[in-house]
């Protein structure tokens, strides 16, 4: 949806959250290096993503059709702390060919057991384009990879019993050592449980903007190092965050804001933003859910940590629903 500017030098006509209207995979069946379909049977066709990216490795295109099945890919239905799809290889595409409203990965098409939907532990990854559900663990994982540059996962719906989208210095098997370099998360719909975007361990000028994220007042919708090291300069803009228990915070020293703007925090259920790192925070040009100063003051920004600077804001009311 867009909101327009009323009483402040704001950027005018803000478009935020998702929008999957106008899905483009960005590739064609031609640019492919293997098609995921569920009847595969020419050559380079295969029928789960795991197959194909078993197959072909390093420096692959994969395009998945909407009649892809994910119970087709090895399952992880014994509630282990595994993936139910693991991309090792560094430079792989992932993409679906019609966008997440056609093309889904159900982590638990039983509803029984499972653990988490999508692992990303390579470099230069693009994921874009698919319904992540029903995860009984974490929706999307980044973990494991050492100085990571160029991962992208863009125009996808993730519903989790746990985090939406979790970046971290925690390998699958444990204290791996990890970092990511750039990061972009944009124009995705996260359902939660738990965190909606977790960024923890050396992060490095991530990016999260567009996406729609949307909790069940538990814990925080977009969470900047929730353990370990610091996240650092960080692009949070555009996104609505909506009925986590916190919408966003900063915990930690070492991490560093350089954007947090033009985002909507609205109906969560104790703070919109709350700053537990000892720097100063800007988070002017968001709206809070009211035109009320003193309101956002005394009732939407706090934390343990320095102060933040919330004003000037946006003074529109929205519809709640917008982006769902």
């Amino acid at each position: 949806m867009t909101v327009d500017d009323e009483n402040i030098e704001f950027l005018s006509g803000i478009d935020v959250g998702v929008d999957f209207s106008d899905y483009e995979p960005g590739i064609t069946e031609t640019d492919a290096d293997a098609i995921v379909t569920g009847d595969a049977a020419e050559t380079d066709e295969f029928n789960s993503i795991g197959a194909a990216l078993d197959q072909k490795g390093a420096d692959t295109t994969v395009l998945v059709k909407s009649d892809y099945d994910a119970s087709n890919e090895n399952s992880n239905n014994d509630g282990s702390n595994s993936a139910l799809i693991s991309i090792v290889h560094k430079n792989v595409e992932v993409i679906s060919q019609e966008g997440p409203t056609k093309t889904v990965i159900d982590e638990r098409p039983d509803a029984t057991g499972g653990g988490r939907a999508v692992d990303i532990n390579a470099a230069n990854v693009v994921f874009k384009g698919f319904d992540v559900s029903n995860a009984a663990q974490e929706g999307i994982v980044v973990t494991g990879v050492e100085n990571a540059k160029g991962i992208e996962i863009t125009d996808n719906k993730v519903t989790s019993d746990t985090d939406g989208i979790l970046v971290s210095e925690y390998g699958p098997e444990g204290f791996d050592s990890a970092s990511t370099d750039g990061i972009v998360i944009e124009n995705n719909e996260i359902n939660h449980k738990r965190f909606g975007v977790s960024l923890s361990n050396g992060a490095t000028e991530p990016v999260v903007k567009h996406n729609t994220i949307i909790g069940n007042g538990n814990e925080r919708g977009i969470a900047l190092n929730r353990d370990g090291e610091g996240v650092t300069n960080a692009t949070v803009e555009a996104n609505l965050v909506e009925t986590s228990y916190v919408g966003f915070q900063r915990n930690d020293d070492g991490s560093t804001v350089e954007s947090l703007s033009n985002n909507h925090f609205i109906n969560n259920d104790l703070l919109a933003i709350a700053n537990s790192a000892s720097g100063q925070l800007d988070a002017t040009e968001n709206f809070f859910g009211t035109e009320d100063r003193q309101t956002i003051q005394d009732e939407k920004i706090s934390g343990s940590g320095g102060d933040t600077v919330f004003d000037p804001f946006a003074a529109v009311e929205i519809d709640p629903d917008a982006g769902k």
